[in-house]
């Protein structure tokens, strides 16, 4: 997930997931994000079974409907 604070609160501008961090297919989403919204930051959601990311990630984009 990507978002950006905007002061006590955040804004989530992207939702996806990775099964590997070290491989950074997630850097060129985040540095195209940055370019509108420069204090976009990543959240990470490590030691998380795989079913649970994705049911998380899914329940967070229908939210943003």
């Amino acid at each position: 997930m990507v978002a950006e604070k905007l002061g006590q609160k955040c804004r989530v501008l992207q939702v996806g997931e990775t099964n590997n961090l070290a491989q950074r297919d997630w850097e060129p989403r985040l540095t195209a994000l940055r370019r509108e919204h420069p204090r976009a930051e990543r959240l990470i959601r490590l030691n998380v079974s795989r079913s649970i990311r994705e049911a998380e990630a899914g329940d967070i984009a229908a939210a943003l409907l």
